[in-house]
């Protein structure tokens, strides 16, 4: 275990009390939940801060359990109808999950559902403790088309589904969104977990090989195995710039849940696929501020490179400060940029970001196949449109 020093101190009261509700284990020493609260302790924002990390549902149980004379009456009924609206989506979308798996199995396609209420269960044993939105489901790269169409005869829309785009695999994408209008459910189909810019990509094969089956709901479902799942919170929330507490949790919960993770498995991969720092950043940052239980050797690895702890101290500033940052469009780049190792890998990382075709440049500008290498010239230019509104926008106030 890392000297206490090495701890990240929460800057707020709120943040300190948020921290404090996400933590695993009740019994942390580290995360005091009994000690009073201050008189000027700011209810609203406090919740405002859950539900910008998208940790309301963790919230909500603690404030359950905790005695009435800790929290106001208006705040913690605030927090109660939260947090029941959570569990009842994830309900909706457990059972939406379990019907769309059915279709599937009825073409005989197979898939991997991942993140969602199934991470809920195989992290926190309970998908209403996750806070979610969509649904997310990986499937052979060879029936991408047929998954595609089969969503979009029972309602579902996507701008950027293009079957002929798809053959040439010309474009960069991982995953298409297909939203069904009248309950604006979303659904990310994939075809791998992240995209070829960014240094997890483990073969799909294998990761299908050692998928395991959880249950959900009234049936069961393929997901991720634990290790894979794992690599892929860290690469996937670094990629997204540790944008929300919720990512931390649920790395946190996935360590605290599974302490029979094969770790040596995971170094290696991690090691192979050129993504310990990815990996130690993210095990930085749920053992620090959550005490995500992990042995002493991947620690001790973790605290051997130094730009680890200087990003782990930059993601926890951002996510917990009083109001929401403003770090410009291309914010979440910068932390996944520092997480690549070497220089080469940055240098693709920013080629591919930048350079790289993606099905929304084919959607706003269909061209022949025979003419797709324009697509590297006015990609730049489609980039600056897409994120114009972003450029524009007024800077708030942090503190």
């Amino acid at each position: 275990m890392p000297p206490r020093s090495q701890i990240t101190p929460a800057p707020t009261a709120e943040a300190a009390l948020l921290i404090r509700c996400c933590a695993p284990s009740a019994d942390n020493e580290d995360h005091d939940g009994d000690a009073p609260l201050a008189p000027d302790f700011d209810w609203p924002r406090f919740i405002a801060l859950a539900e910008r990390n998208a940790v309301v549902p963790l919230v909500a149980r603690w404030a359950a359990a905790a005695p009435p004379e800790r929290i106001p009456p208006a705040a913690k009924r605030t927090i109660k109808i939260s947090g029941e609206a959570c569990a009842l989506r994830a309900a909706r979308l457990t059972d939406d999950l379990l019907e769309i798996l059915d279709w599937f199995s009825g073409i005989g396609i197979d898939a991997l559902a991942f993140k969602g209420p199934v991470l809920g269960m195989v992290a926190y044993g309970d998908a209403g403790l996750r806070s979610f939105t969509d649904l997310d489901l990986l499937v052979p790269s060879s029936r991408v088309k047929d998954a595609g169409e089969l969503l979009i005869s029972h309602g579902f829309r996507c701008r950027e589904f293009n079957p002929k785009f798809l053959e040439t695999r010309f474009f960069s994408d991982d995953e298409l969104v297909f939203t069904r209008a009248h309950d604006m459910l979303h659904v990310d189909l994939h075809w791998g977990l992240l995209p070829d810019f960014y240094p997890f990509a483990a073969d799909p094969e294998s990761l299908w090989k050692r998928a395991v089956e959880v249950p959900l709901g009234a049936g069961r479902v393929q997901t991720l195995g634990y290790e894979d799942l794992l690599l892929f919170l860290c690469a996937h929330a670094a990629k997204h710039g540790w944008n929300a507490f919720n990512r931390i949790a649920d790395l946190a919960y996935l360590c605290h849940s599974h302490r029979e993770l094969d770790w040596d498995f995971v170094l290696a991969e991690a090691a192979r696929l050129g993504s310990r720092r990815i990996l130690f950043l993210g095990l930085q940052l749920a053992h620090s501020l959550l005490r995500a239980p992990l042995p002493a050797n991947v620690l001790a690895m973790a605290d051997n490179d130094p730009k680890v702890a200087r990003l782990a101290a930059v993601v926890t500033r951002r996510l917990l400060r009083r109001q929401p940052p403003y770090d410009g469009p291309f914010a979440e780049w910068g932390v996944g940029l520092s997480s690549v190792e070497g220089l080469r890998g940055r240098a693709r990382y920013c080629w591919y970001r930048v350079m790289a075709p993606k099905l929304t440049d084919g959607a706003l500008l269909p061209l022949p196949r025979g003419l797709f290498p324009l697509y590297y010239v006015v990609r730049p230019l489609l980039l600056a449109i897409k994120h114009r509104g972003a450029f524009f926008a007024p800077r708030a106030a942090t503190k």
